[in-house]
């Protein structure tokens, strides 16, 4: 229980003639540690130091009671103790959240933190007890349990706003902490390089946001978090060890025995006077369930802060990754769908490596935050018969501003970046680089606010320039003590990358092929939401939330990976392979539901937590044609389609579920987690045309869809025991009703796994 150090005055609001001094601390009730939290003094909202101190001072008058918010933690309102002269003062210890607490504190949406039901925007959070508790070990196997978010390849789609590229661009921004984790040159999600077992909580913020994130926001802002240390040094190790089970269809086996893999976390967070350390690492030695795809990964990640004073902190964070894996594009046929097409796999070897200086300086009502990022990403790779050997490097920098008035928060920033590409993939040498200004103000008001951005930002690829402002509009009202509103619209804009303007390259039967006369994409998102918070009346009742959401985003100038008959080269004389054009205006509407309730009796805890996503999809311009083949022929959206009804968008699933469901006492925990996917529609029509078959006898394409013309359903579940108090025994199982998934055409998701875990933490 948390001791608050105050005396309780009998009043309701203090007023004096002159000037007023508050001054106070937020401290960790079980450590004592002081702890940066926003102090909330009537309608106007504050920050402490790093210390967790703050002195206020104004001529208004003062309330009798401030709201203290700290992401992670009970938020705790605490009286004001008079000291005579003017002063004031206060001490506020704040108790750890339980990991199943439900109130959420979100940085993203505006850049300062907030709680979660206070956003204009739709908002999901994903907390470290399902991450902990599914053995998370990479991003791409959490997300998709995030209410309206998939995974295709890599990627990564928020409410269908994205189809699949093959991992040329992204049409969400990815950060860890606060920074882009984008490569300089194919514009894909780093997802090796996340430190995992360092997070400490991932944002999903749905729809454009390119008004505060830039270039790459057009669909969303997904933000991975790492942890702060606290007083008491933190350690935690996970062992693991995974095995294949047989696949859905005896044919698919093509190995004997086991496959199998196993890895560690770790990790180490510790404060020692004006330092704080989180270290990290992970590695892993995975055979794989395809042929010849093995993956070997060792990385370690590091974060640095050095608290100076109450007002200045400076820090190094960074990471290293060693990695060789296996890659295909297609699988050989339908009875070897665990084989690649010729048996050609591509082989990378690669070091990546990000550093991450930071400084941050605050005075009375002013914050200031400068953050860079050098990262360095090196890869050898080759098949049977290309090499795709690629280097880059990338400098960011950018500024950020706050200021904390009356009624107003005013944020703005300067962001810059330089990318360097060297690969023969890309055809050579190539540069980009962008510059960007940006500004937001927020006005609060007794139960609501609203929120207006702006941003302009510059790209230059080589010689060529694109150049987009952006705009983003937010009002949040309470309607009722536990109910709000929210209405949002966000422009967005996302700008080719190298790897869609210049990849020009084969593999196996299969070409790519380079376009430098894309253009950017552009649109908008708009919702109107309702989130509504339940509490019971009785200790340990149940606490939920639930939340709706109805979605338009409009997007002009959508750019899609076709595959289709593109022209004879030297070194492709079938003339077909993949190609990033400009496919016209498209726009996606549709509702989502998202829900969170928990409930405690005596040692049980339940805690459930879903998530439904329905969708229209749609290519505004079917029938107008966007580009020749190599005969001359129009191609249309519609034309292009395997299933042109609705015209419905390629890659996307219209129907999403999510839920995961854990009851847990001091020894056991029980949980499951479900994903549903109905039957992805529409895919490019030549992968079930007789080209294809006739270029690859027997590739079965259009065969295996027919024969997969179903919804997906993905069920996993987990048991851990306690066998002290540092130590617990896990055993999951993910795919556990071993359903023979082909996410995109010609690629098979794995089969039913195993997993024994033992966790140290103490």
């Amino acid at each position: 229980m948390a001791t608050l150090w105050l005396a309780c005055l009998f009043f309701y609001s203090i007023s004096l003639n002159g000037q007023v001094t508050l001054k106070g601390q937020v401290v960790d009730a079980a450590s004592g540690a002081g702890m940066e939290a926003v102090v909330q003094i009537g309608d106007e909202a504050y920050l402490t130091d790093s210390s967790g101190e703050l002195i206020w001072t104004s001529e208004e008058t003062l309330p009798a009671e401030i709201t203290i918010h700290v992401m992670g933690y009970h938020h705790e309102v605490v009286n004001i103790e008079e000291v005579g002269g003017g002063n004031f003062r206060f001490l506020a210890q704040l108790r750890a959240l339980d990991a199943e607490q439900l109130e959420t504190v979100v940085v993203t949406a505006s850049r300062y933190q907030q709680k979660q039901e206070e956003l204009s925007v739709s908002l999901s959070v994903m907390k470290p007890r399902v991450i902990e508790g599914r053995n998370t070990t990479d991003g791409r196997d959490i997300l998709p349990m995030v209410s309206g978010v998939h995974v295709t390849d890599g990627q990564l789609n928020i409410r269908n706003g994205s189809g699949w590229t093959y991992g040329a661009g992204t049409r969400v921004q990815v950060l860890l902490d606060d920074v882009p984790l984008i490569s300089p040159d194919a514009g894909q999600i780093q997802w090796d390089l996340m430190p995992i077992e360092a997070i400490g909580q991932v944002e999903v913020l749905k729809g454009a946001s390119s008004a505060l994130f830039g270039t790459s926001a057009l669909n969303g802002v997904v933000q991975f978090r790492t942890i702060r240390p606290k007083a008491v040094p933190l350690t935690k190790v996970n062992v693991f060890h995974t095995v294949y089970g047989d696949p859905p269809r005896p044919e698919l086996k093509w190995w004997d025995g086991w496959r199998s893999n196993t890895g560690i976390q770790w990790l180490h967070a510790f404060k020692r006077k004006k330092h704080e350390w989180v270290l990290s690492g992970y590695g892993q030695k995975d055979e794989g369930f395809k042929f010849s795809e093995s993956d070997e990964q060792a990385r370690v990640n590091w974060s640095y802060r050095f608290c100076a004073n109450e007002q200045l902190e400076f820090g190094l964070n960074g990471g290293v990754l060693w990695s060789e894996n296996g890659e295909s594009l297609l699988w050989n046929s339908r009875s070897e769908g665990y084989v690649a097409l010729d048996s050609s796999v591509t082989v990378t070897k690669g070091i990546d490596a990000y550093l991450d200086p930071f400084l941050n300086w605050r005075k009375d009502r002013h914050r200031h935050g400068l953050k860079g990022r050098l990262l360095r990403v090196e890869n050898k790779a080759r098949n049977l018969t290309t090499v795709f050997d690629n280097a880059s490097d990338q400098f960011q920098l950018q500024y950020n501003y706050q200021y904390f008035g009356n009624a107003w928060i005013v944020s703005g920033g300067l962001f810059g970046l330089y990318s360097e590409s060297r690969s023969e993939l890309f055809g050579g040498f190539h540069t980009t680089a962008n510059a960007a200004a940006y500004a937001q103000l927020d006005r609060k008001w007794e139960g609501g606010q609203v929120n207006l951005g702006m941003r302009y930002e510059s790209q230059w690829v080589d010689d060529g320039n694109y150049a987009r402002p952006v705009m983003r509009l937010g009002v949040n009202q309470k309607l009722a003590k536990a109910t709000f509103m929210r209405l949002s619209f966000g422009q967005g804009f996302r700008f080719p990358s190298m790897a869609e303007l210049f990849t020009e390259s084969n593999i196996g039967s299969i070409y790519l092929y380079p376009n430098t006369r894309l253009r950017p994409e552009t649109g908008y998102s708009a919702e109107i939401g309702l989130r509504q918070l339940i509490k019971g009346q009785q200790k340990g009742g149940w606490e939920a939330f639930m939340d709706a959401a109805f979605y338009l985003m409009r997007f002009d100038d959508m750019m899609e990976f076709s595959f289709s008959n593109w022209g004879t080269t030297p070194s492709n004389p079938f003339g077909i392979g993949f190609k990033s054009i400009n496919i016209g205006a498209t726009q996606i509407h549709g509702i989502e539901l998202e829900s969170g309730a928990e409930r405690k009796w005596d040692d049980w805890t339940l805690s459930l937590l879903a998530g439904y996503n329905f969708s229209v999809p749609r290519a505004l311009d079917a029938e107008v044609p966007y580009a020749k083949d190599s005969t001359g022929l129009p191609i249309s959206y519609r034309s292009s389609s395997s299933d042109s009804t609705d015209d419905v968008l390629k890659y996307r699933y219209r129907n999403l579920f999510r839920l995961d469901a854990e009851i847990r006492s001091k020894k056991w925990t029980f949980g499951t987690s479900l994903r549903y996917n109905d039957y992805m529609q529409n895919v490019d029509g030549i992968f079930e045309g007789p080209l294809v078959e006739l270029l690859i006898p027997g590739v079965g394409i259009k065969e295996a869809r027919e024969q997969l013309e179903r919804p997906d359903w993905m069920l996993d579940a987990r048991v851990y025991y306690q066998l002290g108090p540092k130590w617990s025994l896990g055993f999951l199982i993910q795919n556990a009703l071993n359903y023979e998934v082909m996410s995109r055409p010609a690629e098979l998701e794995a089969p039913r796994r195993f997993t024994l875990s033992i966790r140290f933490k103490g």
